[in-house]
């Protein structure tokens, strides 16, 4: 009978170290100062250029079929937009999660897409992004964008999409660049590749950690 209180004690004990290991194991995703902040899935931080300001933001939970439909997959999205006052520049970020052990993300590869004006890769934060450019046709409006995209490990994708405006001669299939488009081209890259830096994530609280009030007894 003596023993009753510890063992009450000990199992107090385990309960708030199973909540705390689960709360260190979730996977917080914020937009503060213009910045993307992940603490896990991926752990990363994308600071956006001022001049793209935060728009929307959406996340859904969607039921997808593996590559060859025999098996429903439960992928987690959340896009994140970011444009500038004039409606001619947009910062799409979008995070993907799948939460299904047995599967993984589909490799990357951009090189085997006959629409992409060009593709590559492109290193920050000592991270391998693969890129490349094409054009969005649209009834009202076309994008020139620019991607990067990575796997971080089996389950998780990150994508990044830079749009411009442009007129209908990109419009053409099996384009062939001007000299004009060619150096607005290069230009174009230059400004897709200002327009956010990534780092990995510094470990900064959320704003939901820091706002807890820790009240203790005198």
């Amino acid at each position: 009978m003596v023993a009753q209180p510890s063992i009450k004690i000990l199992s107090l004990i385990s309960i708030l170290l199973f909540l705390s290991g689960c709360e260190g194991f979730r996977a917080y995703k914020w937009v503060e100062n213009n910045t993307l902040y992940s603490s896990r899935a991926p752990s990363v931080e994308i600071r956006v250029s001022q001049h793209l300001q935060e728009g929307t933001f959406d996340s859904t939970e969607t039921i997808e079929e593996d590559s060859i439909g025999s098996h429903l997959l439960w992928i987690e999205k959340k896009n994140y937009l970011f444009w500038d006052t004039e409606g001619k520049q947009q910062l799409i970020i979008k995070i993907s999660n799948l939460n299904e052990r047995r599967f993984q993300m589909h490799d990357l590869d951009f090189s085997s897409n006959s629409n992409f004006i060009t593709h590559g890769q492109k290193i920050m934060a000592d991270w391998s992004f693969d890129t490349a450019v094409f054009v969005r046709a649209m009834p009202q409006q076309s994008f020139l964008v620019k991607i990067f995209g990575r796997n971080f490990g089996t389950q998780t994708q990150l994508i990044l999409l830079y749009l411009e405006r442009i007129d209908s001669s990109w419009d053409k299939p099996n384009l062939v660049l001007s000299s004009e488009q060619k150096t607005f081209l290069e230009d174009f890259n230059k400004r897709a590749e200002e327009s956010f830096t990534i780092h990995p994530y510094s470990g900064i609280k959320p704003p939901e950690q820091r706002n807890k009030v820790i009240v203790s007894k005198q």
